[in-house]
């Protein structure tokens, strides 16, 4: 009785740990996601600021 109770015990532990070990790499996975979707719109933000300065160029050329 008592080995039976420790090998269900011991099923719910394991359970637990693996729902734990999921939930982490699951945070992993989307982290990662996030670090690479903030990096894009870096990078796409760097792009219309420097088409931003050079049409704001062609602009003030037109006023010499």
């Amino acid at each position: 009785m008592v080995k039976s109770l420790q090998k269900s015990v011991q099923l719910v532990v394991r359970n637990a740990n693996v729902h734990a070990s999921e939930s982490l790499c699951k945070f992993v996975i989307v982290n990662k996601l996030v670090v690479v979707l903030i990096k894009l719109l870096k990078q796409i933000d760097y792009i219309a600021l420097q088409v931003g300065i050079v049409l704001r160029g062609c602009f003030n050329l037109s006023d010499d």
